[in-house]
């Protein structure tokens, strides 16, 4: 009896170890910032995707362009956009309208209390390689970077958001 009483309390034991272990502990879920090409061109249009992680942010968001410094408090050199953020509106998608100037930088997103809640990894903005043609068909195209930037009115930048099911884009000028 006494044997099959210790049985009891090892197996028990055993299983509450098990139990512990097998519980998952949630650590919070970082917001993140990514721009779909590693290759930043200076006068050019990027995407920037902001994952909001599991933060429940509200108010203005700004979206700014400075150096890669562990000090979150440092001054930004570039305004790359803001807009405001609720339940309704979380746009995951921004355009921005890199600036003329070669630099590199991480991109950083601020809540309306100043706050940095995201931060991207370090981009180099390059110069553009010069295309040779004739000068004849230079204005032949459709110019979206200079469209892009008299549409809105501070260099900030415009924030797009898209509805897939019925194939519109709705458009958040800054």
């Amino acid at each position: 009896m006494a044997k099959s009483i210790s049985l009891f309390y090892l197996v028990a034991g055993a299983l509450q170890i098990m139990g512990a272990a097998s519980t998952t502990i949630t650590t919070p879920y970082p917001a993140s910032l990514t721009v779909d090409d590693d290759d930043l061109k200076a006068n050019s249009l990027a995407n920037i995707y902001l994952d909001y992680g599991n933060r429940d942010i509200q108010g203005t968001l700004t979206l700014t362009f400075g150096d890669c410094v562990d000090d979150l408090d440092t001054p930004y050199t570039t305004f790359i956009g803001s807009t405001d953020i609720s339940d309704k509106f979380k746009p995951t998608k921004f355009v921005w309208a890199t600036p003329g100037y070669t630099k590199s930088g991480c991109i950083f997103a601020i809540d309306d209390e100043g706050k940095v809640f995201a931060k991207s990894e370090r981009y180099t903005i390059s110069s553009k390689m010069s295309k040779r043609g004739l000068p004849e068909f230079d204005n032949m195209h459709f110019d979206a970077v200079n469209f892009h930037k008299t549409q809105t009115s501070n260099h900030g930048n415009m924030i797009a958001a898209s509805d897939k099911s019925e194939s519109k884009y709705y458009y958040l000028y800054a």
